[in-house]
């Protein structure tokens, strides 16, 4: 089961996919998409992928290139983290998700997108599984209220604030919040970064029933 917020924040906006500004410095190659230490994805391949589709409009999920590069990200940091440690993906959960989207979407289960998607998921319990319970930072703190602001087109007033604050501190806040610490610092350890004209991208830490990213890493330019 996936771990719940308190309803405070839930409620307070829908929130959408963060938008949060790296202050890393820009890895730039002509051509690439994405740098996970050595290696380098092409933004080739990313166009291949989407181009696999007769829609960029995929159910379950949101803007299908942002979703492309956060599943990239994740199952080649995934890789060097189960290289590094012995811990493997969780294929199972890989399965399921890949008949869901084959199902809502209409694809055969060997679609590349599809594919990929489904594999980042067996992937991503690895990026959090050695993360400790920590408390917010101020910075977490306006991650947080950035995506409110920006979801709700406007100003985070002072009890909205109060009430982001809140859960973050409460048990399961402070475990999102460490896991959240635990995908950057990943970021740093396998030197990883995105192209800054993909724009800015971030990792799903928790994202609510309706599939809107609550709490995310984002991905260094």
């Amino acid at each position: 089961m996936k771990p719940r917020l308190p309803r405070r924040a839930i409620a307070a906006a829908v929130l959408s996919l963060a938008v949060v500004a790296s202050t890393t410095a820009c890895r730039v190659e002509q051509g690439a998409a994405i740098f996970v230490g050595d290696t380098r994805i092409a933004e080739s391949e990313v166009s291949q992928l989407v181009d696999s589709l007769d829609s960029e409009n995929l159910t379950g999920v949101g803007d299908l290139r942002a979703a492309i590069v956060e599943a990239l990200v994740v199952v080649e940091v995934g890789k060097r983290i189960a290289e590094d440690t012995g811990a493997t993906p969780d294929r199972d959960k890989e399965g399921q998700l890949l008949e869901q989207l084959s199902q809502m979407n209409r694809l055969p289960k060997d679609n590349p997108v599809i594919r990929l998607l489904a594999e980042k998921e067996a992937y991503r319990p690895l990026l959090v599984a050695k993360a400790d319970p920590v408390d917010p930072t101020e910075h977490d703190v306006d991650a947080m209220s950035a995506n409110v602001a920006d979801a709700i087109g406007g100003k985070v007033t002072p009890e909205i604030r109060a009430g982001i604050v809140a859960d973050l501190e409460s048990e399961t806040g402070r475990e999102l919040t460490g896991q959240r610490h635990q995908v950057l610092d990943y970021f740093t350890d396998y030197d990883v970064s995105v192209n800054p004209r993909f724009g800015e991208t971030s990792v799903v830490i928790y994202a609510d029933q309706q599939n809107n990213p609550i709490i995310t890493a984002p991905i260094p330019q």
